[in-house]
């Protein structure tokens, strides 16, 4: 009976967080690896769920090089439902050419926090980014 228990508990906790709705992010870049285009996703399981679904809906639109961005509980995409906000970077890289870069945060508490979040994500995504290079928000949405 013991071991009957503990199998339940360990599915139960292991297997939860795909039931909850997450949420994640992709990005298609150009051949100078810039940001041309973002999808974002909800609703499709795990955040890895999410991410790999709008990773899919940019590839089938014809992008060649499209990467997911993990964010995970740092940036919250593990959150079943809350505030998102997409921020954007533009900046000048080492060879005086622009680089555009995205990040996605999300809070269940306020959009000034997915804002935190979503720049947290733009930095541990991208780590050439600084915060002297700036940003604007994107999107805000809720899910």
């Amino acid at each position: 009976m013991k071991n009957l228990l503990i199998l339940f508990l360990f599915f139960g906790v292991f297997t939860s967080n795909k039931t909850i709705a997450q949420i994640g992010i992709a990005v298609a870049k150009n051949s100078n690896n810039s940001a041309i285009e973002w999808r974002i996703n909800w609703g499709s399981g795990s955040a890895w769920d999410c991410k790999m679904k709008a990773k899919k809906h940019l590839t089938n639109k014809g992008h060649q090089k499209v990467s997911t961005q993990d964010g995970n509980s740092c940036c919250g995409h593990n959150i079943s439902s809350g505030y998102y906000v997409v921020v954007k970077s533009r900046y000048k890289i080492y060879d005086n050419s622009y680089k555009t870069s995205y990040g996605l945060g999300a809070s269940a508490s306020s959009y000034n926090d997915a804002e935190m979040k979503a720049v947290k994500n733009l930095s541990v995504y991208n780590w050439s980014w600084k915060k002297r290079h700036g940003y604007s928000v994107e999107k805000k949405g809720s899910f």
